[in-house]
């Protein structure tokens, strides 16, 4: 369905990031796709995109995963949460990116 998420895992030293951002670009336009490279201080900054992304049916690229392993049960929550109140109509996708 249109609306769930995909998640993508990689070898080290692959980053299909591009691809996916022409992808979005010819699907729903580049303003509505987003990437986070996560790291120090940018998980509450992926929550509040990943909430914003599942209301206005963004794309959300969350890369660098590896970086913040503990905080992926929340993620998990959050993002559950997030699919499961989006109407049909919206096209969210959530894109994670682990290597």
């Amino acid at each position: 369905m249109e609306w769930e998420p995909v998640l993508i895992i990689i070898s080290p030293g692959a980053d299909p990031s591009q691809e996916l951002k022409e992808l979005a670009a010819e699907t729903i336009g580049r303003d509505k796709y987003h990437e986070i490279s996560m790291g120090q201080g940018q998980a509450d900054v992926a929550l509040a995109t990943l909430r914003k992304c599942s209301l206005d049916g963004d794309w959300l690229c969350l890369k660098n995963l590896h970086l913040v392993t503990a905080w992926l049960p929340l993620l998990e929550k959050v993002g559950t949460l997030c699919v499961c109140s989006v109407c049909g109509g919206k096209g969210i996708r959530t894109v994670v990116n682990i290597c």
